[in-house]
């Protein structure tokens, strides 16, 4: 892919400011147990994104690529194993020739369901970002993700009008 990120025309920023004011939150209609929280699911983030964005003419491409390989080589010079980069695209295109353009690495997975998890996950957060899809309902600003599952089991839930604790992030978005 070129070095070029986006190439936002006019008529790109127009349909993409209109798209987000009519847009209606994504519904948190899926449950992540393990965070014992509920969440927006790639199918509720794509269901804003065909009623408001696809109207306006937009289309999300998303694929995977790989960015860069290494190899593992064996004293005696033999390629013995290797390991690539891959990173989900998300491109973000417009009639107009408007186009915007995201990339997410995908790292950690080991196993064909994990790799598929990863995937479904890239793809959920990379669309809401680039389209601007806003996730319904409380945030924690990712507080409770950050924390290990010991702590969040020992330690009660935040209260969701509670400011942030002094000693936790904050970031507003």
């Amino acid at each position: 892919m070129s070095e070029q990120q986006q190439h936002l025309t006019p008529e790109f920023l127009k349909e993409l400011a209109a798209a987000q004011a009519e847009a209606e939150v994504a519904r948190k209609t899926s449950t992540n147990p393990d965070f014992r929280s509920s969440y927006a699911d790639l199918e509720s983030v794509m269901g804003v994104f065909k009623v408001h964005y696809a109207k306006r003419g937009f289309a999300a491409i998303q694929t995977t690529e790989i960015e860069k390989t290494t190899e593992t080589v064996s004293p005696d010079g033999e390629v013995i194993g290797g390991c690539a980069e891959v990173v989900l695209v998300t491109i973000l295109t417009h009639p107009s020739g408007g186009y915007a353009m995201s990339r997410f690495p995908l790292r950690g997975a080991k196993t064909a369901q994990e790799w598929g998890s990863l995937l479904t996950y890239a793809r959920r957060y990379s669309l809401a970002g680039i389209a601007g899809i806003v996730p319904g309902g409380a945030d924690d600003d990712g507080n409770r993700a950050t924390a290990s599952a010991k702590t969040r089991q020992q330690q009660p839930r935040p209260s969701r009008s509670a400011p942030p604790h002094r000693n936790e992030p904050y970031v507003p978005f």
